[in-house]
């Protein structure tokens, strides 16, 4: 019985390093962080060195989890408005750009994210939605959108409710940019602190504005 440690976490385990990874690969899983974690396993074997405690504890914790399958969503997003924003960010030379929506629907008050997939993603040119977070963690809703169907193409953990929040947010895009910045102060955009009145009002800087093709 091995005991692993990450921050306050404690991972008690019966498995060797080598049945974990062995689990991993069997899975052949979507998780980009757990194929990062096995490669980097072989090379620091191959090497004579050893993985850090906190990467042998994700390896061990996710050969625990069980990976559930992509939801099928049969509704649709118009989120064209959304993919122009981005792609014209992307065009003015931002690397990463990247929408965040406050729910201010109901009570949970959570945020979604929207980016473009890269193309190291078999998904390149779709909409990422996250919801829960900016930072990956398996209790998050993920989905990728395409932008000119607003056909669901992947999903992790859709609800209903998610999905119902998600049409909302979309539908009031600019309304909801200005709710963010009149309650949170921040730019929907780089989540900057608003420093100026106008600012406020709109949900974003003028420099935002200028990278998103917004008027200001």
């Amino acid at each position: 019985m091995t005991e692993l440690k990450w921050n306050q976490e404690v991972l008690t385990t019966n498995k060797s390093n080598e049945e974990a990874i062995g689990i991993l690969v069997k899975k052949k899983s979507r998780d980009r962080f757990a194929m990062n974690l096995v490669k980097e396993y072989g090379l620091k074997k191959s090497a004579g060195k050893k993985l850090s405690e906190s990467q042998l504890y994700w390896i061990h914790r996710l050969s625990d989890s069980d990976e559930k399958p992509p939801v099928k969503c049969s509704k649709t997003f118009y989120i064209q408005e959304v993919y122009n924003l981005l792609t014209t960010a992307k065009d003015n030379g931002l690397k990463h750009p990247k929408i965040t929506l406050n729910n201010y629907i109901d009570d949970d008050e959570l945020e979604y994210f929207f980016s473009l997939a890269g193309k190291r993603s078999k998904y390149e040119g779709n909409i990422v939605v996250t919801v829960g977070n900016e930072y990956y963690n398996y209790d998050n809703l993920w989905m990728t959108i395409n932008p000119e169907s607003g056909e669901v193409v992947n999903s992790k953990q859709l609800t209903d409710k998610h999905a119902h929040n998600l049409e909302i947010l979309l539908s009031t895009f600019s309304t909801h940019c200005e709710i963010i910045g009149q309650l949170s102060g921040r730019c929907c955009f780089c989540r900057k602190k608003l420093t100026d009145t106008k600012s406020v009002r709109v949900g974003y800087g003028a420099k935002c504005a200028k990278s998103y093709g917004l008027n200001y």
